[in-house]
This record gives structure tokens, C-alpha cells and sequence, in this order.
């Protein structure tokens, strides 16, 4: 709320359920609490939930329950992508009147894991920015089970964006499961509008088409005080039109594209 804002500058509408102490076998009736009260389902929802359960329950029991309620989740609701975040390490497990040998508690978090999901995050100088305050803050996976990768270069065009993400794919010999972009905003005003849509809607075609198990995710282009250089400045109210215009027609296009 005090940085990126509840919708963490994305293209998106966030919601947050957080309760202080949750266990395993309240994550369910949350989920379905929550869904019942919006008479909708949410397109994903993030789950970090299981490191309270450790100690007090067998490991096999809190995998073969996790399991459950996602298949559950799955065939309820098959349209729903659910995305689960890894038990990170704690200095204390349990409470300071009994606590638990921190090295039996840590194999059995680590024994639950599965294979990470491999995350690429592509973009101008916010996406190496982000990166720098990661490092100091969450972690470059941003305590998520999956291995991001972070490829930010200042100043980067749209045109820069489907070679980045070819070369770390031929470099790395296999393609991410998810990449993540925020680009565009260093062409508005400096190309027509039509033609950065017309560009974007041909790469992410053919990202589509080469990789069709490739998730595509697109960061809203954000507003800016000052479009262009101190030397040449950009009218704000028309590049910031251009801008709206720009974020619309790639959210359909994108929708479309991957349905």
C-alpha cells in the first residue's frame, strides 16, 4: 500500500486475505468463502499457507490435505489458475514456550516442494529497479517456489522485448513457464500508436504460437509526471491517451490470444 499500491502497478485487480496464524484447513473455506461473497471466481489466486501446520501434524498428512483442496479447487472451478508460494525458512518454529528443532522442521518444509516454476521477467529500467530493491527486501524469487529470472534494461523498447526473451531461451536451451513484461512506454510518442499495438500483437502471436505452454503476462504501461527527455518533453495529456489506448487493446488482444 505504501509502494506499489494494493494492485502492485499491474494490469490487474488484487485481492488480499491475510490472517495472522493460518493454518492448512482454513485455506479452503477462504477461498470459497470469498468466491461465494463475489459470486465470482478469481482468474488466480496465490496461496502461502502450510508453515504454521509444521510440527504440529505430519508431513505426509499436510501434503496429502494440500492436494485435496487443489484438486478440489481444479476440478471445481477448472478455469482457475493457482499459483502456490514455498514455506520459507524461519529463524523460530513454533512459539517461544515450545518450540521446534529447527533442522527436523526445515527438511520437512523443503520435503513438500516441488519442481519450481521457471519465471522470466522482462522489461525496462522499473523491472531493474525492482530487481535491486528484491535483492534487499524478498528475495530475487520473491519467496515464491519458482526461479525467476530478472532481464531490466534501461531505456527498452518494444522491439528489444521478443530478441530478450529468444536469447534467454536459446541461452538457457528451454523456455520459462511464465514471462512477465513491462515495455512500451519508452515508444509512446515516438511511433504511431497503431504501429506499437501492431508490434505487440505480432510478437506475442508468434511468442504464442512457438510456445503455446508459455503464459504471457503484461504489466499495464503506468502513468508518468514527464514522457520523453528534459530536452524534448511530450505533451502529458496526449501521451498519457495514447498510453490508455495502448494498455486496452493489448489486454483484449492478450485475452483473445490465449484463450
Amino acid at each position: 500500500m505504501q509502494t506499489l499500491g494494493l494492485n502492485l502497478c499491474m494490469q490487474a485487480q488484487i485481492e488480499w486475505l491475510g490472517v495472522g496464524g493460518m493454518r492448512w484447513y482454513s485455506v479452503l473455506p477462504g477461498i470459497l468463502s470469498w468466491i461465494f461473497s463475489k459470486r465470482f471466481p478469481p482468474d488466480v489466486v496465490l496461496i502461502y499457507c502450510g508453515g504454521n501446520n509444521l510440527g504440529k501434524r505430519k508431513s505426509v498428512e499436510l501434503v496429502t490435505a494440500m492436494k485435496d483442496d487443489m484438486t478440489y479447487l481444479h476440478w471445481r472451478f477448472p478455469k482457475l489458475r493457482i499459483v502456490y508460494s514455498a514455506i520459507t525458512q524461519r529463524r523460530r518454529w513454533g512459539s517461544r514456550q515450545r518450540a521446534f528443532p529447527l533442522k527436523g522442521i526445515d527438511r520437512a518444509s523443503k520435503w513438500r516442494q516441488t519442481r519450481r516454476t521457471r519465471v522470466l521477467i522482462i522489461g525496462s529500467s522499473y523491472i531493474r529497479r525492482a530487481k535491486e530493491r528484491a535483492m534487499r527486501t524478498l528475495g530475487l524469487n520473491l519467496c515464491m517456489q519458482a526461479q525467476i529470472e530478472w532481464l531490466g534494461v534501461g531505456g527498452m523498447k518494444w522491439y528489444s522485448v521478443l530478441p530478450g526473451i529468444l536469447n534467454w531461451i536459446f541461452s538457457k536451451r528451454f523456455p520459462p513457464d511464465v514471462v512477465l513484461i513491462y515495455c512500451g512506454g519508452n515508444g509512446l510518442g515516438k511511433r504511431k500508436s497503431v504501429e506499437l499495438v501492431t508490434a505487440m500483437k505480432d510478437d506475442m502471436t508468434y511468442l504464442h504460437w512457438r510456445f503455446p505452454k508459455l503464459r504471457i503476462v503484461c504489466s499495464a504501461i503506468t502513468q508518468r509526471r514527464r514522457w520523453g527527455t528534459q530536452q524534448h518533453a511530450f505533451p502529458p495529456k496526449g501521451i498519457d491517451r495514447a498510453r490508455k489506448w495502448v494498455n486496452n487493446a493489448h489486454v483484449k488482444w492478450l485475452t483473445l490470444c490465449q484463450q
